[in-house]
């Protein structure tokens, strides 16, 4: 799976979709405060996945603080949050306030979270922004996977970048030196599996050892005059039952199969051959393109 996600973008409405395209992904963005001078994000997801901006929640309080919440549903698995998240150097701590009312709304979803971003607390030194960035993970049960400097300088290390989360799903964080950037870059990989399929069981009549003339001989000895034994006719049926499945048990027994899809009951042999005669002169008549194939192809698929 992939998606890139980009703190401090400085985009702005200046800057259109068309000119930060990138083949075979979807450009989600929140662009940067007006006449603000940093700020804005941006989100790149595979157009395969389907990923849906959480609009009450992705907001730019009045300090420029922003988050991007985002919804993403990859096939048939159980979808997940993620938010990026930008705070901008010397402000105050409210962040940690406006990003609390966010997330307690979405933990009440049930997804799984993932947090990340530039939020401007240097996690390797003791400060008031530290701490409440620590506080913030300790109250919602975050874990905070980033461990080595992200800004790296002539003059200072700092860890910057975070990823909080309280998901299973992560299965690997690291940070990757650039240089194209004065921060790395952290790597996050998901351990995304489809859901474990429960196995169906159908119940059949196995007919490996059945054999006729032996099963029609048992039957020619079944005592069936004690059906008339009976006045009531549902014990009589009953009484029939009893006689005769005793003996179409012995001879072609019940068995519990395990089966890896139920074919589709509507679908008789009849329906299947003609599906195999439509299939046949289809394939003949792109082949050949003669008229004559294209009818019988016609034909067949009215038959259908």
């Amino acid at each position: 799976m992939t998606i890139f996600t980009i703190s401090e973008t400085w985009f702005d409405s200046t800057v259109l979709d068309q000119t930060l395209e990138i083949p075979g992904y979807v450009l989600l963005r929140q662009d940067r405060g007006q006449r603000k001078s940093s700020g804005g994000l941006g989100v790149y997801i595979r157009n395969t996945f389907k990923a849906t901006v959480l609009k009450d929640v992705s907001v730019i309080n009045d300090e420029n603080f922003q988050q991007l919440w985002i919804k993403v549903q990859v096939r048939q698995c159980r979808s997940f949050l993620i938010s990026t998240v930008y705070r901008p150097p010397n402000t105050t701590l409210a962040f940690s306030d406006s990003l609390s009312r966010s997330l307690v709304n979405m933990l009440l979803l049930g997804n799984d979270i993932i947090i990340l971003g530039d939020l401007n607390c240097n996690l390797l030194s003791d400060s008031a922004e530290s701490r409440t960035l620590i506080d913030f993970c300790s109250t919602f049960n975050l874990i905070q996977l980033v461990k080595t400097p992200i800004r790296i300088t002539e003059t200072n290390r700092s860890l910057i970048d975070v990823v909080m989360t309280n998901s299973t799903l992560v299965d690997n964080c690291s940070v990757l030196e650039s240089s194209i950037s004065d921060h790395s870059l952290v790597e996050v990989i998901l351990n995304i599996k489809l859901p474990k399929v429960e196995p169906k069981y159908v119940t059949v009549r196995s007919y490996s050892r059945y054999n006729v003339e032996r099963f029609l001989e048992k039957l020619s000895f079944v005592p069936w005059h004690m059906v008339d034994f009976f006045y009531d006719i549902d014990f009589q049926v009953e009484a029939f039952n009893t006689l005769f499945l005793d003996v179409l048990n012995r001879h072609a027994p019940i068995k519990r199969i395990k089966i890896k899809s139920r074919p589709n009951p509507y679908v008789t042999l009849e329906i299947k051959q003609l599906m195999k005669t439509r299939d046949f002169w289809h394939k003949k008549a792109i082949k050949t393109n003669d008229k004559f194939c294209w009818n019988g192809y016609t034909d067949s698929s009215d038959k259908k």
